[in-house]
């Protein structure tokens, strides 16, 4: 069995063969991905906020450690099946919000 890292996502785990490389999103969900190509913007946010909440590290070396900022809240994006970002967020006290295809407040 092969196991190893993802090039363009250093969160994701790759097992095989075949190989099969996935970043988790939730406890219980892991996405796969593409590693050839850039991961969506909308899935790295759900594991940096998955990591934040299990006190892990959410950054490379020498970038801010807030995590993902829309201007005005640190948030955990809900994802369409392909990493978009659904164009209506909510966050735990039940207040939503619309934001544009990189996750910001409109």
């Amino acid at each position: 069995m092969f196991l190893g890292q993802c090039d363009t996502v250093k969160w994701a785990s790759c097992t095989g063969p075949p190989c099969q490389c996935t970043v988790p999103l939730t406890k219980d969900i892991n996405q796969p991905l593409n590693c050839s190509a850039l991961a969506p913007k909308c899935f790295l946010m759900k594991v940096e906020m998955l990591r934040r909440s299990k006190g892990r590290d959410t950054r490379t070396v020498g970038k801010p450690g807030e995590g993902f900022v829309d201007n005005d809240v640190i948030y955990d994006p809900e994802c369409e099946s392909d990493g978009k970002f659904k164009a209506k967020q909510c966050n735990n006290t039940e207040e939503c919000w619309c934001v544009n295809s990189a996750g910001v407040r409109r």
